[in-house]
């Protein structure tokens, strides 16, 4: 297994908007990558960081140009700037199931909260 993390700014818009575009025009587009898990994950100050984990880096190096081309095609409106990628093999994986859950509940209730 190979991961990659990649630290954004967004110049325009938040963090909460991004993360459903980027679900919408990328994620989806790589989810059925045999063994691809992502995550994003809001660092507050307009700061969003992602992590891609995959099979190989030979899939992950792929993933990344594709990650780039849909930056600059679909998501420039948030003016996101990419200032650091740093990968490597993954020596540990273990994740409890209810963990990724809660993520998603929580992220429903953030939205509910914007939108009341």
């Amino acid at each position: 297994m190979y991961a990659g993390v990649c630290h954004y700014t967004i110049g325009h818009g938040s963090a909460d908007a991004f993360g459903p575009r980027v679900d919408a025009e990328f994620v989806s587009t790589r989810s059925q990558e045999p063994g691809f898990v992502f995550f994003a994950v809001d660092m507050g100050s307009g700061k969003v960081e992602t992590i891609s984990i995959v099979h190989d880096q030979e899939t992950a190096d792929g993933t990344d140009e594709l990650a780039v081309e849909c930056v600059r095609d679909n998501l420039a409106g948030f003016e996101p700037v990419r200032s650091e990628v740093t990968a490597g093999d993954m020596l540990l994986n273990r994740t409890a199931s209810e963990v990724c859950g809660d993520a998603h509940r929580r992220r429903g209730e953030r939205a509910r909260r914007r939108s009341s």
